[in-house]
């Protein structure tokens, strides 16, 4: 299904309108995907686009399902590599392990940063109900 996109909007809580594109919702959600390879610029994208199913931004490009086992997967990368942000990135997954999700708007936004965003900055955090939303319709 490469090359298909979901469009969608949803509200926040505040009543804003959030659109969000995600190219290929069943391909980049495979638990199947071969992380050990991934270079720092490919484990930063994962990153940035697990954290679009807890934020509220007012675009989002892309989507990736956050599980455990992926976080897992990813830690494991980052953690034998040489990578320039290996800090920053453990600290992340890190939190991430813990189920600890309560700054993950900065964190997306520090993902973000990394790859000099100027559009859809994350806001807030998604509220359960938010997230499970965003969840049914994107994976």
């Amino acid at each position: 299904m490469a090359g298909q996109f979901t469009n969608g909007a949803m509200e926040s809580a505040e009543g804003k309108k959030l659109d969000y594109l995600v190219e290929d919702p069943n391909g980049t959600n495979s638990e199947d995907i071969l992380y050990a390879d991934f270079n720092e610029d490919e484990v930063i994208t994962t990153m940035h686009k697990m954290t679009h199913q807890k934020v509220v931004s007012s675009k989002k490009w892309g989507a990736v399902e956050m599980t455990s086992a992926r976080v897992n997967q990813l830690y494991i990368i980052v953690e034998n590599s040489d990578f320039e942000n290996k800090e920053g990135l453990l600290y992340i997954l890190q939190k991430w392990q813990d189920k600890d999700f309560s700054l993950v708007d900065d964190d997306h936004n520090y993902l973000w940063k990394l790859h000099g965003g100027n559009v859809g900055e994350a806001t807030g955090v998604f509220t359960v109900e938010e997230e499970k939303e965003f969840v049914e319709r994107v994976f």
